[in-house]
Order: C-alpha cells, then sequence, then structure tokens
C-alpha cells in the first residue's frame, strides 16, 4: 500500500462550490487485516458539486481514520485524520495526524497527538483540537493561537471530565464537559479574546438527552437515563420513572419544564434561535415549541 497522498485535482473543481464528503474504502485485504478497527489502509475522498449533484474524486490517501472522527470540509480546507504506525491491538507504537488539505496545494500536518478529536470553524478561520493533555485553538495556517490544559475546563467535581466541542457561532467556541454519556457542564471560548466562561450543569439532573442552542444560549435537555442493558430498560419500563424536558438559560440561570413523558424519550433538536421539535409524550408525533423567554 502507498504511504503518501494522490492528489486527483479535477479542472474544474473549485472548492468553494463543494460540500458532502463520501469516503470509499478501496484497501487490500491482506492490508486490512494489518491494520486496527476503522483505519483504511487507502481510501479515496469525494466532494458532492453544491450545483449540480456530481460527485468528484479529490483524493487518495492512506491510513484514513473512519470512526466518529470524519473528515471535514470547511472553507475550502478539507482536514482529515490519519493513524501512522502499528495500530492493531494491543499495540501501543502508534498517533494520530490531523491533515489539511487545500485546492492544488499540498497537505499540511496541523497536529499530531494519539486519540485527538477536531472540529474546524465554519469560515475556516479555525480548528480546535482536544488531546489527552490539553485543549488547542489553532489557525488554519497551522500556528497555534491558544493552549489550554484540559483540567481548566473540569466544571464539577467528576474526576477524569471527558470534552467534546459541540458548537462554533459567531466568535464563540462551545465545547460540552462530560461524565459517560452525561454531560455535566459548557466551556465557552471567546475568540476575540480567548477568554473562558464555563457552566455547571450538576445540579440540572440531566440524563442522555441534551441539546445546546448556541445562538441563544440556552439548552434543551431531559432526564432521561443512560441504559446499559436490557435489565436496566425492564426496571425503568417497571418504575414508570417521569421524563422531564426542559429549557435552560446559560444567562439568567433559570430552568422550565416543558413536557413530561413515562420513560419515554424526546429526541429533542432545535429548529432556530426560540423554536424546539421533539417527540410527543404520548404518540408517534412531532411537537413544536417556541421559547418566547
Amino acid at each position: 500500500q502507498p504511504n503518501n497522498t494522490k492528489y486527483i485535482w479535477p479542472k474544474d473543481i473549485t472548492f468553494a462550490n463543494f460540500e458532502n464528503i463520501a469516503i470509499k474504502d478501496i484497501s487490500s485485504s491482506e492490508c486490512k487485516t494489518n491494520k486496527g478497527e476503522y483505519i483504511n489502509c487507502l481510501s479515496e475522498v469525494y466532494l458532492t458539486n453544491k450545483n449540480t449533484g456530481v460527485k468528484s474524486l479529490i483524493l487518495t490517501t492512506d491510513n484514513l481514520v473512519t470512526d466518529s472522527r470524519l473528515p471535514e470540509f470547511s472553507n475550502g480546507s478539507l482536514y482529515v485524520v490519519k493513524r501512522t504506525g502499528n495500530a492493531k491491538y494491543p499495540s501501543d507504537n502508534w498517533t494520530d495526524e490531523l491533515w489539511q488539505y487545500k485546492e492544488n496545494q499540498p497537505g499540511k500536518l496541523i497536529h499530531s497527538y494519539k486519540g485527538l478529536t477536531f472540529s474546524a470553524s465554519p469560515d475556516g478561520q479555525y480548528i480546535c483540537i482536544v488531546t489527552e493533555q490539553n485543549v488547542l485553538v489553532i489557525k488554519n495556517s497551522g500556528q497555534i493561537a491558544k493552549q489550554y490544559p484540559r483540567n481548566q475546563f473540569y466544571v464539577s467535581s467528576y474526576e477524569n471530565e471527558g470534552h467534546d466541542i459541540v458548537a462554533w457561532w459567531n466568535e464563540d467556541l462551545w465545547i460540552n464537559s462530560n461524565f459517560g454519556p452525561t454531560v455535566t457542564g459548557l466551556i465557552k471560548i471567546k475568540l476575540a479574546d480567548f477568554s473562558v466562561s464555563k457552566y455547571d450543569f450538576t445540579g440540572l439532573k440531566i440524563g442522555t438527552e441534551f441539546n445546546l442552542n448556541a445562538e441563544s444560549e440556552k439548552i434543551v435537555y431531559s432526564n432521561y437515563p443512560a441504559i446499559f442493558d436490557q435489565e436496566t430498560d425492564e426496571y425503568y419500563q417497571r418504575s414508570k420513572l417521569p421524563v422531564k424536558l426542559s429549557v435552560y438559560d446559560l444567562n439568567t440561570k433559570t430552568s422550565k419544564v416543558i413536557s413530561t413523558s413515562v420513560f419515554k424519550r424526546f429526541n429533542p433538536t432545535w429548529v432556530d434561535s426560540k423554536t424546539i421539535k421533539y417527540n410527543s409524550p404520548t404518540s408517534d408525533q412531532s411537537i413544536t415549541y417556541s421559547d418566547s423567554r
């Protein structure tokens, strides 16, 4: 298998007209047996033209990671995570690399760290990277704009909180703090001065349903519990656990219950800055709620 990237670059490609990344695994069977799970020895990367719907092959690249850290396309730049070294379990001799590709330019290594996660801002000006030790905000040139130790983002008394990038909005970057499947808080980074605001949710009894509206700075959440096995599911079914769907304002620190079910998921989503869509507690229909506060 090759150990570099082959550029295809069709002549009519202008990155600004493309979206919807698609990955095709073209690894040989021999190579796949020597790689870890979710690692493609060789992949073809396609983009779809927003105007015509036609897919175009952009590049062929090696060692692409295909777990939850899928490639992102942001304002003319394509970002992918590659895993180098011996990634087959139980080997620990590997690392992850974040690469940036621009139109008709060689790829650029942005950062490398084992297990890193990333997200690019919609305007393409910044990339946020979360590693085991740090949270980094990096300019699209590759220069580190700000680096924070992970423990600065702890918002609760839980040890070893996880951190996931959840949203970019205007000049703000939002990261959640979590313990297992439960969100314990939020961190807002203002990109204008890289100041940090933290929001502690441990008193809200948030379960596994959570959604942020970065524009209105509100969250919708429920206390639906984490279910890890059939026995736990059956227990909650018998107990007829009341599940409350609530809206919480990060600025006023006030919460409002908008619906209650008997052990049923709401799957809430924000339609816009004031409107929430969620599953009816008593039917298969959807309900729309307008938060006018």
